[in-house]
């Protein structure tokens, strides 16, 4: 929808509303929980996986973020999270982006579902992210 409306409606561009993480720091939480589980079935790892990208965030410790239950970042609460990422300024955007992609990399493996995800995420807030995967020496799996 956000590449073919724009085709057939008129629309206004999106204002930044966010500056700073802390403001977005519920919906980072859902992605980033979303994508630790993704990423394993253990969850030695998938708490592992998110605290690794919840501490790039370096969010003040009033506004910490933990890994959520698995049934609170399903897809109505990423889409929710997404709308909302939607209005971050772009090095907001880039940074949340870079936290996600110390997720799906935590284990040193990138899985073809977690790189997907990543992608889908990083087009949906409107910050397409290019190949990755060979330029930061992590081994894809098949």
């Amino acid at each position: 929808m956000r590449h073919l409306e724009p085709r057939f409606k008129q629309t206004k561009p999106v204002i930044a509303q966010y500056y700073a993480v802390p403001g977005l720091a519920a919906e980072c939480a859902v992605i980033l929980s979303a994508l630790a589980y993704e990423g394993s079935d253990d969850p030695a790892e998938i708490g592992s996986a998110f605290q690794a990208g919840a501490d790039d965030l370096e969010l003040p410790p009033v506004k910490q973020i933990s890994l959520l239950a698995h049934e609170e970042c399903n897809l109505p609460q990423i889409d929710a999270a997404i709308q909302k990422l939607t209005g971050a300024a772009l090095p907001i955007k880039k940074q949340i982006l870079h936290a996600c992609a110390l997720v799906v990399a935590s284990d040193g493996l990138v899985k073809d579902e977690e790189a997907e995800m990543l992608r889908a995420i990083a087009d949906a807030i409107g910050a397409p992210l290019p190949p990755f995967v060979s330029s930061i020496g992590i081994t894809e799996a098949a």
